[in-house]
């Protein structure tokens, strides 16, 4: 793994044509800040100094003073200026003599050459981590040990040491990262550890924080374990002409480095007293094997790579195995073999069996060329390729295989089964880096060929790049601020540049985190790749159409692009700016559809049109695709909305530069489809424009959507509501779903804003809601309804408002008559609601004829319950008030005038209750809202309540009502044949209705109503 590191150092310098220079001595200068731009003073700056063989010749710090703004001027002084040297910059910020609180980015070694072209560099340094690392042995003895420490984001060496044994390491590394830590004792077996976690302590690190820091103690411990078992097909057989296991380390992240098998035959290292070694042995014909591994009291985690030949086939099988530091033998470790693929391949190990030689294993492997646009041969690549054979064969590992490409030819051959290659990653020295994948079928195909190119954006269809000077690029600090499609200018690292004149290597090396953004000047295409990494490897390419495939015209748009990237994911996310026309219906809703996913040669292996709900997306590509938001690939959705505000949003569309901006995880080959929709004609209305509302009144409201083929994109409504008197305390929402009214909302807010969403039947475009609303008095009062439809959950919205009376329902009692004084008797009445004023007030005078006084038709009492008042008016209604029923009580309305038909409505509540009433009323016709009723009516009868229903015990009442027997004979009607009917929900329904007594004039029946019909 330290080709890789050196692969960069010479990917870096190809890649910003450094030209070559010599100087006696040179300067080494910069700016030293914070992660958020503030200045750092004190800051050590050392330069190490190596030669060929990485041993350090010279190290020359400084201390940045405070005085100098974060300046500093290093000086490397003639007798380490050489150019058989590199040069490796560390920045540190100590908050005490050993621990750091920030520090630099880690960078590979640079030429001197370099340095004389940089000027002053700016470095960003990061809040970060002094580790200390050391090593002990089963005893607690400390061991000595070469160490590699990798960011496994990177996959390269930060920290190493190879030349000398240390007993303890100590080195800075950023705490926003994931580690993985090698060590190589003295005459033991290599350790592996993860270092992922800044702030817990286990068995093998203690942390410390305030400053950070960390103490990693590895115990070295190892021993030699038997493993046995047996390796046969799939189908069972055996019999094989020859059987060998090689295996291998694996390193952090489960990644297998091809170039360094474990030695052969660790068996020989177990001996007897007598000096009888041991071997390895395996059985061809049963299949059995008996072989060593070590393992280890930090555990060691080996991949088995097992080989077979059997009727000239080559077979094999990969199989991870960990083992603790145990005596105990490993039996029954079976391995099941498979068909592998590709041409001859000889694979050279070590052989413990006898010091300083090796043994040749023949076996098969998948050739692969590396070649550029010419068909040149592509030399000294760092490859990476993910394997999951999880599904393949019981205990398939899934795994990470590294290997280093030595070869002149530019080619190299894999050990691979008869399934996909998941993920390939190509790092190569003088070429843009490349992410790839393989089916089987093209495994099966044996030698592939792997087209690399210079880092040379262009268009899909085309074999040209797009020309230098027709791209310009730009680099930008990354942080939530500036990580957007219009960051401000303080933002800017590097400000937009032709292609040409690109040479950003002081940006990168400062250390902080990077935007890199490429746009194309004809038509403003712009993809801005946010926190990459540029030391990992060279920029990732970008491909995209220059032109939509569908032109935009009117109020409508319906344009489809191709955008991807061939390179590895070295970028937290992406944005993809699209250009559109200035013709475009802005206050349309807009929404983006990634209708295609696509595989690197721009095949379609995934389409909404079959998938309208997203469906199996997370499974195309292997899973390639899986971090996706839902949204962006569901069509009955309309795929995600764009926002005209917010540009953190993950579609957003600035008006002023007509460009709409994707946000998405990555940016492999995606087909977006950019559309609009005219706005519907969506109307609001109710039922009646006033409403008796004293404490408590229902509205009902009706949505009308005229353009049905939008109902599906109303999604949301935000509701904002006022009144002239500011007495509306608070209101309940209920949706009707076709069935029943359902409740969605409680708002206790005078003024509001939420949202609920629009019930649509499959084929309906009127949409019913019922507002109960509750006030703190009873002055009527002017509310005032704001409803905002949000289009697809966009900043498209259509508002429309309504405004509705809520009168004051007036409730009078009244004295008796005065005594008759000259043909004239007059009374008192009074408003128990207090409206204010007199619409149906009672008379108070009548004219009479004698001296008695005469009481009001149709009386009624109260029962149950104290505080009643009855109220009776010319026969035509009944209301009673109560000042409060209490808890458990039972209260009657009583009914005298037969006119109106009830006689009585009896029910109890279960909490007291205050200002209760209770009205009943016969009416001669019905309501124009009313559908009309299909049978033989008797009468009509309107009952509202308040401060009744919302409290009812056992959420029911009972109403007793009479019918003359004259009318059932003249309706030919029997006794039984009578029930009573409430209209609800837009329909007439049967309550449940007792037959009583007889009296010889009327039939009395009792009716059970619900509390979910209401009173």
């Amino acid at each position: 793994m330290k080709d890789k590191y050196l692969y960069l150092v010479m990917l870096v310098l190809s890649l910003f044509c450094l030209s070559q220079s010599a100087e006696a001595t040179f300067y080494f200068t910069g700016y030293t800040y914070n992660s958020s731009g503030g200045i750092l003073n004190g800051t050590n700056v050392t330069m190490n100094v190596y030669d060929g063989s990485q041993t350090t010749v010279g190290v020359v710090s400084t201390l940045v003073r405070n005085v100098s703004h974060g300046f500093f001027n290093l000086t490397i002084p003639a007798e380490l200026d050489n150019e058989a040297y590199s040069y490796r910059p560390l920045l540190r910020h100590f908050n005490n003599s050993l621990d750091v609180d920030y520090v630099g980015k880690t960078l590979p070694d640079f030429p001197s050459e370099m340095y004389s072209q940089l000027g002053s560099v700016k470095f960003y340094l990061k809040s970060g981590v002094t580790v200390n690392l050391t090593a002990y042995n089963l005893t607690g003895h400390a061991q000595q040990f070469n160490y590699m420490i990798k960011d496994t984001s990177l996959g390269y060496p930060i920290y190493s040491e190879w030349t000398n044994l240390v007993y303890n390491a100590t080195f800075n590394l950023p705490l926003d990262k994931n580690y993985s830590i090698m060590i190589f004792p003295y005459q033991s077996f290599p350790i592996g550890y993860n270092l992922n976690n800044f702030n817990s302590n286990t068995t093998f690190q203690n942390v410390t924080h305030s400053p950070e820091h960390m103490d990693v103690r590895l115990n070295t411990s190892s021993i030699l374990r038997s493993v046995s078992g047996n390796l046969s097909l799939k189908d069972g057989s055996v019999g094989f002409e020859r059987l060998q296991i090689v295996n291998y380390l694996y390193e952090g992240g489960n990644m297998l480095f091809l170039g360094h098998p474990l030695p052969y035959n660790m068996s020989a290292w177990v001996c007897s007293e007598l000096g009888v070694c041991n071997s390895d042995s395996y059985n061809n014909n049963s299949g059995f094997y008996n072989i060593t591994l070590p393992g280890g009291a930090m555990n060691i985690t080996v991949m088995m790579l097992a080989f077979g030949i059997k009727d000239g086939t080559h077979y094999g099988a990969y199989k991870n195995i960990t083992l603790s530091y145990s005596t105990d033998r490993i039996e029954g470790f079976n391995l099941t073999l498979l068909p592998l693929r590709g041409d001859p391949l000889n694979i050279t190990v070590d052989n413990a069996g006898i010091a300083g030689s090796n043994i040749n294993f023949s076996t098969k492997g998948v050739i692969f060329r590396l070649q550029n646009t010419s068909g040149s041969a592509i030399t000294g690549s760092h490859i990476e390729a993910d394997l999951d054979y999880s599904s393949d064969y019981t205990g398939g590992p899934v795994c990470t295989l590294m290997y280093d490409d030595s070869s002149t030819v530019g080619q190299f051959a894999l050990p691979l089964i008869n399934s996909s290659v998941k993920k390939m990653n190509i790092y190569p020295q003088n070429s843009a880096p490349k992410k790839t994948s393989f089916t089987a079928a093209q495994i099966a195909a044996n030698a592939t060929t792997i087209n690399l190119s210079s880092f040379d954006p262009g268009e899909i269809d085309s074999a040209e790049a797009v020309a230098d000077s027709a791209l310009d690029i730009g680099m930008y600090l990354s942080n939530t601020a500036c990580s957007v499609p219009y960051p401000t200018s303080d933002c800017a690292l590097l400000n937009d540049i032709s292609f040409d004149a690109f040479n950003p290597l002081s940006v990168i090396m400062g250390g902080g985190k990077i935007d890199f953004l490429m746009k194309m000047r004809s038509n403003n295409i712009t993809i801005k790749y946010v926190d990459v990494d540029l030391i990992a490897s060279g920029p990732p390419d970008a491909l995209f159409d220059s032109d939509s495939s569908d032109s935009s015209s009117g109020a409508g748009l319906a344009e489809a692009w191709r955008f991807g990237s061939q390179g590895p994911t070295i970028y937290s996310y992406v944005w993809v700016g699209i250009p559109y026309s200035a013709t475009v219906d802005e206050a349309a809703p807009l929404s983006v559809l990634l209708n295609h996913l696509y595989d690197e040669n721009w095949n379609s292996i995934w389409n909404s049109s079959s998938n309208t709900r997203a469906d199996n997306f997370a499974t195309v590509a292997n899973g390639d695709y899986a971090d996706f938001n839902q949204t962006w690939l569901n069509s009955s959705a309309g795929g995600m909305p764009c926002s005209l505000t917010d540009q953190t949003k993950d579609c957003y569309i600035n008006t002023t530069h007509n460009m709409m901006w994707l946000k998405i995880p990555h940016f492999s080959g995606i087909g977006p489809t950019v559309s609009s929709t005219t706005l519907g004609n969506v109307t609001l209305n109710a039922s009646v424009s006033s409403v008796s509302c004293n404490e408590n009144c229902t509205v009902y409201i009706n949505v009308t959507n005229g353009n049905f083929t939008i109902y599906q994109e109303l999604q949301n409504v935000s509701l904002n509501n006022t009144n002239s008197k500011l007495n509306v305390l608070n209101f309940t929402i209920y949706k009707y779903n076709e069935t029943d009214w359902a409740l969605n909302n409680t708002n206790s807010t005078l003024h509001s804003q939420y949202n609920f969403t629009i019930a649509n039947g499959s084929d309906k475009n009127v949409h019913r809601y019922k507002f109960v609303i509750f006030k703190s008095n009873t002055t009527s009062t002017l509310w005032n309804l704001s409803l905002n439809y949000t289009i697809n959950s966009s900043a498209f919205s259509l508002v429309q408002s309504l405004a509705i009376n809520l009168t004051c329902a007036e409730s009078w009692t009244c004295s008796d008559w005065s005594t008759c004084s000259s043909g004239t008797q007059t009374r008192t009445c009074t408003d128990a609601s207090s409206c204010g004023t007199t619409d149906s007030r009672p008379a108070l005078s009548q004219t009479c004829t004698t001296s008695t006084s005469s009481s009001s038709s149709g009386g009624g009492s109260a029962g149950g319950a104290s505080g009643g008042v009855p109220v009776n008016v010319a026969g035509t209604f009944a209301q009673e008030v109560w000042t409060s029923i209490n808890s458990g009580e039972t209260a009657t309305v009583e009914v005298a005038n037969g006119a109106i038909g009830v006689t009585e409505i009896s029910f109890a509540v279960d909490q007291t209750t205050f200002g209760a009433w209770v009205k009943v009323e016969r009416i001669e016709s019905l309501p124009a809202t009313v559908s009309s009723f299909g049978g033989q009516v008797y009468k009509n009868v309107k009952i509202t309540e308040s401060n009744v229903e919302k409290v009812l015990k056992d959420n029911k009442a009972t109403i007793g009502f009479k019918v003359t027997k004259t009318w059932l004979s003249e309706n030919k009607l029997s006794t039984n044949q009578v029930a009573m009917f409430r209209y609800v929900n837009n329909a007439w329904t049967e309550l449940k209705t007792t037959l009583g007594e007889d009296d010889g004039t009327y039939v009395h029946y009792s009716a059970l109503l619900c509390r979910n019909s209401g009173l």
